[in-house]
Parts: structure tokens; sequence; C-alpha cells
């Protein structure tokens, strides 16, 4: 039998590549942090092409875990568009943060960069996270511009994407969370996403050596080595189990992205001007 059919959600079949790549990682006892990860997170950096990617537990680990590691803290103010789902603030706010909320364009429904200036400019925000809503990016270009002219107290401030909805968009003429003009970018690899595992996980990109380092750190308790805590951490890590799945799916990525595209296309086209 080369295939499963696997008719819960969308009717797809599982190659048994997948299944027998999870029999090794049983057989092995590989489950934590096993070499499959490292593929994972190699094949999705070079994918998005950005310099480094982190696999955690989910999407809204890596927003959280991209904030801490770039100096977020409780009572720190976080910037964040209005029409976001709960995660985008909620993983601020599990840090203790204070949610700035900003109006979005009615028309892209992104983050309105016109609305965004004033609030840098007379609240100080400590960090923004732009949502590249349903696959739509913002304009990190002149958000990042905007960033680095608003900031008279203290560093500027950080800039995390929540890249959770846009996966393999293009923005600027190169895809989303390459991180030319942010800190971080976070994303989700639900089962609902375009590119997704059999449960739950996420991933960061990051161009900066420092932050990568900080988040692989922070993901797996702050542990150095197995007896050495350089930093208080979370227990966030991608389960070795999804990375294989995840790599599976790579191979499927751009043909999911592009059957994605056409769906949208044959909505709009319904719904007319």
């Amino acid at each position: 039998m080369d295939k499963i059919k696997f008719s819960i959600l969308d009717e797809a079949t599982i190659d048994t590549e997948i299944l027998n790549g999870i029999a090794d990682v049983v057989a092995r006892g590989a489950f934590t942090l096993g070499r499959e990860v490292a593929e994972f997170e190699a094949a999705f950096a070079n994918f998005v092409g950005a310099p480094h990617a982190i696999g955690v537990n989910s999407g809204t680990d890596a927003i959280k875990l991209a904030l801490m590691a770039c100096g977020i803290k409780a009572g720190d103010h976080v910037v964040v568009p209005a029409n976001t789902f709960v995660a985008t603030a909620g993983a601020a706010v599990e840090l203790g943060c204070r949610i700035i909320w900003c109006d979005v364009d009615p028309i892209t429904n992104l983050i309105d960069l016109d609305k965004l200036e004033p609030i840098l400019v007379h609240d100080q925000p400590a960090a923004v996270i732009p949502v590249h809503w349903a696959g739509r990016p913002v304009d990190m270009k002149r958000l990042s511009h905007m960033v680095s002219q608003h900031h008279y107290i203290g560093p500027r401030p950080v800039v995390v994407e929540d890249a959770c909805q846009a996966l393999g968009a293009d923005g600027d003429a190169e895809k989303v969370g390459i991180c030319r003009y942010s800190d971080a970018a976070a994303y989700s690899l639900h089962p609902l996403k375009n590119l997704h595992v059999w449960g739950d996980g996420g991933m960061v990109t990051t161009k900066a050596a420092m932050t990568d380092a900080t988040i692989r750190l922070l993901r797996n308790h702050g542990l150095q080595g197995r007896d050495t805590v350089e930093r208080w951490g979370v227990n966030s890590r991608l389960d070795t189990i999804q990375a294989v799945v995840g790599l599976a799916a790579m191979g499927d990525l751009g043909a999911a992205i592009e059957r994605r595209r056409r769906t949208a296309a044959a909505y709009s086209a319904e719904a007319g001007p």
C-alpha cells in the first residue's frame, strides 16, 4: 500500500514516507529536538530566504519567543492591529505587556500605517506586531522607516511580523519573513495553514544570529546543556514527529500556495467589484 486515505480534514493522502519517518523517530526515541527538526528548520529558512528558522510548538509561542528574544518584557507597550486573531495580542499579554490597538485600513484590512504614526510619536511603544492578514503583506519597508524615524527616547521599537497567515507571500518583491525590515517573523503550522503539521507547531525566522541563538535557548527551558541553565526559558520545542510531517509537506508547498491563490481568485471573481 503506497498511500493511506486521510479523509478527516481534506481528503488528502498521507505518503508512507511520513509514516516511515515517524516509525524511525519512534525506533530511535528521538522525540525531542531530533535531527529532523534541524532539517525542517533548514528547509523552512531556505524557502523563506531567511538566514535562520527556529521550530517551536505553536504560532503563538513563535510571536512570544520572538518578543522575548528581542528584550520585550512586562509593562512594555506593544502595538497590535485591532482586527487580528486574539493570539497576536495574547502572546504579548502573556509576557505582561500592555496592548495598544491600531486601526486597520478598510480596504486591505492591514494595519493602517497613517494611524500607526501618531502612536509611534506619542506612545513610544516598545514593539510593533504588523500582521500579514490572509496572505496580504504589510508595507514593511514603509513601516520600518516610520519606526526608525519616530523613536526619540530609548531604543528603536522592536518589529515582529505576524506571518502566521502569510508563508510564501511576496512583499516588496521578496518573500515575507526574510526580515529585511523587521527583527523576526512568526509562523503557525496549525492544520488550517498552507504548510501544516499533524497537530500544532510554529516557526520563527530572523536575520540576526543572536536572536536565533536566544530563541533556541528560550524554547528549551533556557538550557545551555543538560545541567546548565543560562536563563529562564519555557518549554516550546517543535516535536520531532511534527518536523517529519513538516518536511514531507514542504515538497507540496508551492503547489498548495498556488491552489489557495486560485481559490481566492475564484471567490473574488464571483464576488465582483
